[in-house]
């Protein structure tokens, strides 16, 4: 696997967290020999890989199944990462270097990133505040009925401490209990840009276990 497409995706996952950006998921669907076959051209296309088609995109970025949502969330992270990738000598930095100095260009450019629609568990946090902060004796009711173990929950807290609990807790369930708790909360609220985008992640990588026969954590 080119380890400039590695380091870049270990970049995004941490600046969009595990729930918005998967980092296992996303590495499960590189095709590592037609990635390798490409490296030069992904090297010299991520300065300019915002004014790509999609069928250019799909090229240069070799994987392996067609999984729409991860495919725009990484299509948004790396476009806003393209004006890094501007700069002389970042495409050539060792993957340790360019996974950090990415990240740090990532908390510095949040804006950007937003602007080209890249998800992070902060928006997923603020959209659930948002739609939930009024009504938490709802929000309780509705992931308890979607299997979620509200005793772990903190429910004296402030909203906007709970819904941080909520979802640090939703990281140690498997993916399956995720996306049923999600899912219920989307169809609950309607929700917005971030919570559809979490839920039909998770939507894939479900998808993607059925399809492989096993198990997804």
């Amino acid at each position: 696997m080119p380890s400039i497409l590695k380091a870049t995706g270990k970049a995004l996952s941490k600046a969009a967290g595990p729930l918005a950006f998967p980092l296992d998921f996303f590495l499960s669907l590189l095709d590592d020999e037609g990635a390798e076959r490409k490296q030069k051209e992904l090297r010299a296309s991520l300065g300019t890989i915002q004014d790509l088609d999609e069928k250019a995109f799909g090229e240069i970025v070799c994987l392996r199944h067609e999984f729409k949502e991860l495919r725009k969330q990484l299509r948004a992270g790396l476009a806003a990462s393209s004006f890094y990738f501007m700069e002389p000598g970042t495409a050539e930095e060792s993957p340790d270097a360019l996974e950090t100095n990415l990240f740090d260009f990532y908390t510095e450019n949040k804006s950007v990133y937003a602007g080209y629609g890249f998800v992070t568990e902060g928006d997923f946090h603020n959209e659930l505040c948002l739609l939930h902060r009024n009504s938490m004796t709802n929000f309780v009711r509705v992931i308890q009925y979607a299997g979620f173990p509200t005793e772990k929950l903190n429910l004296k807290a402030p909203p906007v401490d709970v819904m941080f609990e909520f979802l640090e807790e939703c990281k140690k369930e498997d993916v399956p209990s995720r996306f049923k708790v999600f899912l219920a909360l989307q169809k609950d609220s309607s929700g917005g840009h971030a919570i559809r985008a979490v839920v039909e992640l998770h939507k894939e990588m479900v998808a993607f276990a059925a399809l492989k026969g096993s198990n997804v954590a």
